[in-house]
């Protein structure tokens, strides 16, 4: 898991954010966050370390670990509560 670096993150973003999510239930809101999220950022994998969420967005790229930090800090700027996870699935699970 990776820490939230802190910068200036929710403040640029907040106000794109509310827009999308504005009159939104929290289930609804927390859905188009992760849109926006997909629309902002693409996986890349690296052996870098984790970049902060602001230095996500400029560069418009992460590997997992920057993906899940973006997220949680996007929540988090609209006030939905959000932290990382690791879950465990078989691939067995995993479509093909």
């Amino acid at each position: 898991m990776n820490n939230e670096n802190l910068d200036s993150f929710r403040t640029v973003v907040y106000p794109e954010l509310k827009q999308r999510v504005k009159g939104m239930s929290l289930h609804d809101a927390a859905l188009e966050v992760n849109h926006w999220c997909h629309e902002k950022v693409t996986y890349r994998g690296s052996d870098s370390r984790t970049s902060s969420p602001l230095a996500t967005i400029r560069t418009s790229y992460g590997r997992c670990g920057e993906e899940s930090t973006f997220t949680v800090a996007a929540l988090r700027a609209v006030g939905i509560p959000a932290r990382q996870g690791i879950i465990w699935v078989p691939a067995s699970l995993i479509p093909s």
